[in-house]
């Protein structure tokens, strides 16, 4: 399943030309010194484990990682990692952003927050708004690659992203602070207090972003006169902690964002008064029983969702149009971590998520006025799960993870999936390991309902085969990992004139991946990923037809760090990213056409200088070389910018 991959002759270039410099610095800067690549990840088990003890692809974006990146929005910074595109990261402030993990659809990614499931159920994919999180309120974030359905059920097909926020902290009170300022008359404020004693912690973060923005759509009348598409938001996140007693942990939270933004007409096209807000709260409360040889969790969550749309550019056009979007999930979860014997373990839980939408919509056009709404009774699903996963270890270095979930979705019944992962360890620092799992992805309430919807359509089912071999090396300085993947799913949705279920789909591709500490305060990282797919389309009375159609998502990628702590008060980051071509649908034809995206590369460079220990300054240049291209055929990117700003911590 490690696959070797057709390239043409000039991205084959590129790619042994990177590797040969990646390798060239590091034999210039290899020195006998040691650090440990081996982060201990909860994401992929559900329980505190070192990534040497799990058989997943796991990516940890640090806590360090995250403050080398003040400036950059979540969306951004996922935009770089390995086998991931974030389309619309780069566009202007407040554009919807997708996330595609090694190339599969949007929404085939779970999004969790402090491993909690968070989405908009009213939206298309039940997508969750990356705008709406404040990179200042995360602590850090843990990403698998590969099928996660048996942990995670629906929606989890491709790939888990758990964004972790911070907590209290280890000392009894600590307070922080920054202002940013930079281009497209963007200015951040973060304020938040954090402690932690033996009973109580606490941790309380505020975040005001401003931005004027650009235009969102790419102007080609040669006029200039798009309007700006800017952003307001602000957002606050509570986390507290009680000890209740030897033995119980409760840990309540919650999130809450207002977000108001200008956006474009479309493609190509600019609106002057076309808005939208979105009104975002999460809470609820987690528990932790420690028993003797296991730990129960306890997890119930509330999320609400607000989305309204109002466009009113009559000075340009003869049309009306708004839009009220409000989405209810209630999540409800127990699981058992149970340590069987020093071989044996056992993971066992049960989750019940519940989703509604309610959704009304108003257009006043020359054609005349068209209404059309969603009401919360009908419009509504629930989703019972039961999960079971045993983690067998073995002292001669084979190890082995199999589970299974039993899905009850109120509409199409029961859907079970598995998973077998085997991995092997040995020589003390190499690990080779496979995963075959099976997916289950139930459409989304909008795919159902809405007046493009059918309640005719089928979940999308599939099997996710996965290879790979890691390493360390250098005492631990070198990590290496490559990997292989195919990813087949059945009765896919797409969209024609309405929702409906395509034949099938054929994903497949690998990574490359080298994390390295030349010498102390000298980290490089690089990969280059790869993914091509195509979908099997029923032909209405004809032959069936098969045809590429990872639309925003590039077949080619590669990425490479740099992070070098000059000395203990100034650090200086670089990060290159090339994205190949890809192709998208341009609407303004019926039935649309796919048109091809020219690559582009972007180069960013970030600076810390820390004068005293509680001060920091830091900047972030992003797009140096000035790239122009297009992330969304039609919609603006930003050009090169800077974003400056000061920090206190006490």
């Amino acid at each position: 399943m490690i696959y070797f991959i057709h390239l043409n002759s000039n991205v084959m270039k590129k790619v042994i030309i990177f590797l040969i410099l990646i390798l060239g610095v590091i034999q210039t800067y290899a020195q006998d010194t040691s650090r440990s690549l081996d982060e201990v990840v909860v994401t992929a088990e559900k329980t505190r484990v070192k990534q040497s003890l799990t058989g997943q692809v796991v990516a940890v974006i640090t806590s360090r990682e995250l403050r080398e990146n003040e400036g950059k929005s979540l969306g951004q910074i996922l935009n770089f990692q390995p086998g991931i595109t974030i389309s619309g990261a780069e566009s202007a402030p407040g554009t919807n952003q997708y996330v595609f993990t090694r190339g599969a659809a949007d929404g085939y990614t779970m999004i969790l927050l402090d491993g909690v499931v968070v989405y908009d159920a009213s939206q298309i994919t039940s997508h969750f708004d990356f705008n709406l999180i404040p990179v200042d309120m995360i602590d850090h974030i843990e990403i698998i690659r590969g099928a996660g359905s048996t942990l995670y059920g629906s929606g989890a097909v491709a790939g888990v992203i758990n964004i972790i926020t911070k907590k209290g902290g280890k000392k009894p009170f600590g307070a922080t602070a920054s202002m940013t300022g930079g281009s497209y008359g963007t200015f951040k404020e973060n304020a938040g207090i954090y402690g932690h004693s033996d009973k109580i912690s606490y941790n309380v973060m505020l975040t005001n972003l401003d931005s004027r923005g650009f235009p969102g759509a790419v102007d080609t009348t040669g006029t200039g006169h798009f309007t700006n598409d800017g952003l307001h938001d602000k957002s606050v996140n509570v986390n507290l902690g009680f000890k209740v007693g030897p033995k119980l942990d409760l840990m309540p939270f919650l999130r809450y964002s207002d977000e108001h933004a200008n956006i474009p007409e479309g493609a190509y096209t600019d609106a002057k008064n076309y808005t939208y807000y979105t009104h975002y709260l999460q809470g609820g409360i987690q528990g932790t029983v420690n028993l003797s040889r296991s730990v129960l969790h306890l997890i119930y969550s509330y999320g609400y969702t607000h989305r309204g749309y109002l466009d009113d550019s009559s000075s340009i056009k003869s049309s009306y149009y708004q839009e009220s979007d409000i989405s209810h999930m209630h999540d409800g979860e127990a699981y058992l971590n149970a340590r069987i014997s020093r071989q044996v373990s056992l993971l066992a839980g049960f989750q019940e998520l519940y989703t509604s939408t309610e959704q009304s919509s108003l257009s006043i056009s020359s054609y005349g006025p068209y209404s059309s709404s969603l009401s919360p009774d009908s419009a509504r699903t629930s989703l019972s799960s039961v999960y079971l996963s045993l983690f067998l270890k073995n002292d001669s270095g084979f190890n082995l993870i199999a589970g299974g979930r039993l899905n009850e979705h109120s509409q199409y019944g029961f859907n079970p999936t598995f998973t077998i992962n085997p991995f092997y360890s040995f020589a003390g620092h190499q690990k080779i390991f496979v995963n075959i799992a099976s997916t289950f992805n139930a459409p989304s309430l909008y795919q159902l309902y809405s007046p493009y919807g059918s309640r005719s359509l089928k979940p999308e089912k599939g099997m996710s085969y996965e290879a790979g071999y890691e390493s360390l090396w250098m005492n631990n300085r070198l990590k290496f990992r490559v990997t292989g993947f195919i990813r087949d799913m059945k009765d896919v949705i797409a969209f024609t004139n309405a929702y409906i279920n395509f034949n099938q789909q054929h994903d497949r591709g690998g990574e490359v991946e080298i994390d390295y500490e030349a010498i102390p305060g000298l980290n490089l990282k690089g990969y280059y990923a790869y993914v091509s797919g195509n979908v099997t389309a029923p032909g209405n009375g004809k032959a069936d037809t098969t045809y590429d159609n990872l639309y925003r998502r590039p077949e080619n990628s590669f990425g490479m760090h740099v992070g070098w702590q000059v000395c203990p008060v100034i650090f200086v980051g670089s990060d290159l990213k090339y994205t190949g071509g890809r192709s998208d649908l341009d609407f303004s034809n019926y039935p649309a056409t796919s048109v091809e995206l020219n690559p582009y590369w972007l180069w960013n460079i970030h600076l810390d200088w820390t004068p005293l220990r509680a001060w920091k300054v830091f900047a972030d240049l992003d797009n140096i070389t000035n790239s122009r291209y297009e992330e969304i055929l039609g919609y603006a990117t930003r050009k090169f910018n800077l974003d400056a700003g000061l920090q206190w911590t006490l």
